[in-house]
């Protein structure tokens, strides 16, 4: 009888222990990201939100990670391969038209992407996030894909952010470039004007 209470407070004892473990590696990585998300509100280009998923996911997660950017439903062929990693270009494809998480555990050892999340905002898709095992022995629990998936809200901000850049940059360009066509054609138009006065004259 008292072995028995032993084994049972010892498995009490265990369970409790890896909840706080757990408990403690949730709020480790909750902070984690409040810290990307505000690096990620600093950048200035998709090669760096790139750069810091690459890092920060490799560090949380012991992942491999790829951002892939296409307004496109279909992902090209000739994107395979873009990686350290091959992007199977049917999945990403899916991925993409169901707005939905697709994985594929089979893909997990073969040095191919097998997790593939769409960067969505609103009302759009900004691309997808391409994970794989850092090594053939990395383990991609739903716990880590979940965590991937919450990153990936954050990343589909800062693409989004930094679209909308490219949007206004674009814009005030136009508005520059007419203003300038405008300001030639007045000058021209002057230039032309004053000789055939005086021709006319």
């Amino acid at each position: 009888s008292q072995s028995r209470y032993a084994v049972v407070s010892a498995q009490m004892a265990a369970r409790l222990k890896k909840n706080v473990e757990d408990a403690q590696m949730r709020e480790a990585r909750t902070h984690s990201l409040y810290e990307v998300a505000r690096t990620l509100a600093g950048t200035q280009a998709v090669d760096d939100v790139s750069a810091i998923t690459e890092n920060f996911l490799l560090t949380q997660v012991g992942l491999r990670a790829y951002v892939l950017v296409t307004e496109e439903q279909v992902v090209k062929a000739q994107m395979v391969g873009a990686a350290q990693f091959h992007v199977e270009t049917h999945m990403a494809s899916l991925a993409l038209a169901s707005k939905k998480t697709v994985s594929s555990s089979a893909l997990n050892t073969t040095g191919w992407g097998c997790v593939y999340i769409p960067l969505l905002s609103a009302d759009h898709v900004y691309g997808i996030l391409v994970l794989a095992g850092h090594e053939e022995t990395a383990e991609i629990t739903p716990e880590k894909i979940a965590f991937c998936e919450a990153y990936a809200s954050l990343l589909a901000i800062a693409l989004e952010r930094l679209h909308f850049v490219d949007v206004a940059y674009a814009h005030e360009l136009s508005v520059t470039s007419e203003r300038l066509r405008s300001s030639i054609l007045s000058a021209l138009s002057h230039d032309l004007r004053t000789p055939l006065t005086v021709l006319v004259g």
